[in-house]
């Protein structure tokens, strides 16, 4: 990593500055999966993999700061260009002939890959704001990029925002109990380009034969490839009462998503296997609150409380003209869909065959009847809203603070279950070793008597190919204490005579426990990916991390 920049100021008013700097790293991997590992080949399997990121941003301001009587105005005119590039290179012995000898010359299969991907990205932009007598201010900015990755006449994409504050209690007289008192409002255009490589026809190279072999990459060219645009506005508000002791800021939003970048499977007689369309126009809205106050206040002793939250309603209102349903991801057990007209973030699973009363059907053997596909609505993975409480009590040099957050709503599949489920291994499988009825009925509407076991149950229901996620989705709700701190305040006289100015100590705890979690036996906010198209699909996560630490603080 390294970092540069040059200032120069001819006028009082007027500097200018350039920068540029660079970060690069390396990334190496290096496999082994020993004979008899799950999943894997006899014999073993041996991979690599070394992979080199840089990226280069160069930047040039223009800045001015000047006052006319009564007005100030603070403004940036600038130029910006980022490059990037990763270059990887990879091995895969694709099991290996001789057991855990782990070179690439024992390969059975060998496969060797080399990807190289550059992209770069210029930008001019401005930002004004322009305030008068310090209570009210208005700001404007407009930037315009030139992507690579987009084709020539969608390569310039422009967006621009708008906003103001006004301090309302230094324009007017105010109640006295209204210590301070701010309306805000913003409106704002951003802009994305895409992955690059979409506008024309890739290839790659394979060994074989004579010369090798040089194949077409199964994705559809897309020419026709736009920026994604997404148009927000905002409004809000913060009032602080009874000489700052409470607190209130309100906000809310909403936003539209236009030209999202979309992969559709399409038919393999085209000749491709998928293309990419810019389709979908997503609208977020919401609300989010925050209250403080000061609950006490009395000689040394001191509460403060903060409290928050936040309600995310997102819509789906338009897809394409032909196409109403898209699936955007899944594994083994869920699919996570958009639909028109829905919210965002859609699971659906396998589950029961189930009459036309709801009540599930099993077979000959007293089994659940399992639909043959993805067709059974699990729920929306999104939160009904979020919040948190944070409270810190100090006395003298002492302090203690917890914060507890709470995500409620929206539903999580777990694959992990699923596969353990049908391994026998967990607690819940217990219960019916020996002998357990289903309660279902037949075909004809008669209650099922026919006995099984669970561990013929849980490998009917479970297992790692066809789990029915029915069985394994449950509601993603939980509150825990995300973290705790107990601090103490160095003394002066403790310090005096040492180079430093303050100091504390402070034990600090982090995630440390559950005080609610409907799902069973992991944490729901840990998902498959990192993605957002993941959320909802838990797959083999780590645990959770509980952390506790000692923290030093000193100021020079």
């Amino acid at each position: 990593t390294a970092f540069g920049s040059m200032t120069y100021k001819p006028l009082e008013w007027l500097s200018f500055m350039g920068r540029t700097g660079i970060d690069q790293y390396n990334d190496e991997f290096e496999g082994k999966w020993y004979n008899n590992t799950y999943t894997i080949a006899d014999n073993g399997d041996y991979q690599t993999l070394f992979r080199e990121i840089r990226e280069i941003n160069t930047d040039f301001f223009a800045f001015v700061k000047k006052s006319f009587g009564e007005f100030n105005v603070d403004a940036t005119l600038g130029a910006s260009r980022q490059q990037f590039s990763s270059r990887a290179q990879s091995t895969s012995t694709g099991g290996l002939n001789r057991d855990n000898l782990f070179i690439p010359s024992n390969a059975r299969s060998p496969q060797i890959g080399r990807s190289l991907s550059e992209t770069e990205k210029q930008g001019a932009f401005m930002t004004a704001d322009v305030s008068y007598k310090d209570y009210l201010t208005v700001s404007a900015s407009a930037r315009n990029d030139w992507s690579s990755t987009l084709p020539k006449e969608s390569r310039s994409y422009f967006f621009p925002s708008a906003g103001f504050s006004a301090i309302l209690s230094n324009m007017m007289n105010l109640p006295k109990a209204i210590s301070f008192a701010k309306l805000r409002g913003s409106y704002a255009v951003t802009g994305n380009d895409a992955r690059p490589y979409l506008l024309t026809q890739t290839y790659t190279f394979a060994a074989g034969g004579p010369s090798g072999f040089i194949s077409r990459d199964g994705v559809k060219p897309f020419p026709d490839l736009k920026p994604e645009l997404t148009t927000s506005l905002e409004i809000g508000t913060e009032i602080r009462l009874l000489n700052n002791r409470f607190g209130i800021d309100l906000g809310w939003y909403t936003s539209d998503s236009k030209n999202q970048l979309f992969s559709v499977a399409i038919p393999p007689a085209s000749g491709w296997s998928s293309q990419f369309i810019n389709a979908g126009l997503v609208r977020n809205s919401g609300i989010e609150l925050t209250l403080n106050g000061s609950i006490i206040r009395k000689g040394k002793l001191r509460w403060d409380v903060d409290l928050n939250f936040g309600r995310n309603t997102n819509l789906l209102v338009e897809l394409t003209p032909d196409l109403k349903r898209l699936v955007l991801a899944g594994d083994f057990i869920n699919d996570v869909v958009v639909e028109e007209g829905k919210p965002l973030g859609q699971l659906y699973s396998r589950g029961y065959l189930r009459n036309a009363q709801g009540q599930v059907l099993v077979d000959a053997n007293g089994l659940p009847r399992i639909t043959p596909g993805k067709t059974v609505f699990m729920g929306n993975s999104r939160p009904d809203w979020t919040g948190g409480l944070n409270n810190k009590i100090s006395y003298g040099d002492f302090a203690l603070s917890f914060l507890i957050s709470a995500r409620m709503g929206g539903y999580v599949s777990s694959f992990t279950n699923a596969v353990i489920y049908a391994d026998g291994v967990s607690k819940k499988t217990l219960e019916g070793r020996s002998s357990m009825v289903v309660d279902g009925v037949r075909d004809d509407g008669s209650k099922n008597t026919t006995a099984t076991t669970a561990e013929k149950y849980w490998i009917a229901v479970g297992g790692r190919n066809t789990p029915a996620g029915e069985i394994f989705t449950y509601d993603a709700s939980n509150i825990r204490l995300r973290e705790l701190v107990f601090s103490y305040n160095l003394p002066n006289k403790l310090i005096k005579g040492l180079p430093f100015q303050t100091g504390s100590l402070s034990l600090v705890g982090r995630n440390l426990f559950f005080l609610m979690n409907r799902a069973e036996g992991f944490d729901p906010e840990l998902t498959a990916g990192a993605q957002n198209t993941t959320v909802g699909l838990e797959s083999f996560s780590l645990p959770s991390t509980r952390s506790v630490g000692i923290n030093l603080n000193l100021t020079f």
